[in-house]
């Protein structure tokens, strides 16, 4: 009774070392031609630019904000914020709104900011420092 379950594990074992690694290339091919599909034309043209380390493009939409990074900087603990004066250095100004984190390359739609006009903040909590600022994008017509 071994020597039988021995033979049938031996085939399957051969087979999922031949299989898995076919399955995980084609996903993982897949999911990046997705990716770059997905970054091509997602922001509007009349979109604000944040410029910096953490660079990216940010629009309102459905009274949300919509942020797309343009890369992903690999700092940690990236969150955006919104104030009525721009930051002084590399500090945030005292009545900054934080309106959410920022996870890698992905668009992320967050709340939007309280007030029209200001500036959009990207601060990495991890470096206590803002790596990013740009105007806030004004309303959608």
């Amino acid at each position: 009774m071994i020597g039988p379950l021995r033979a049938r594990h031996r085939w399957m074992t051969t087979a999922l070392a031949v299989v898995v690694p076919i399955l995980y290339v084609l996903i993982l091919s897949s999911r990046l031609e997705e990716h770059d599909e997905g970054h091509g034309s997602v922001a509007p043209v009349n979109a604000s630019v944040v410029e910096g380390e953490f660079a990216g493009r940010a629009w309102r939409a459905d009274g949300r904000l919509v942020f797309l990074p343009d890369r992903d900087p690999s700092l940690p603990d990236v969150l955006l914020y919104w104030s009525a004066v721009g930051p002084v250095g590399e500090d945030l100004p005292a009545n900054a709104h934080l309106l959410g984190a920022l996870d890698g390359d992905a668009p992320r739609s967050l709340a939007g900011p309280p007030a029209a006009g200001g500036h959009l903040i990207v601060y990495s909590l991890g470096h206590a420092r803002v790596v990013g600022t740009g105007p806030a994008p004004e309303e959608a017509d």
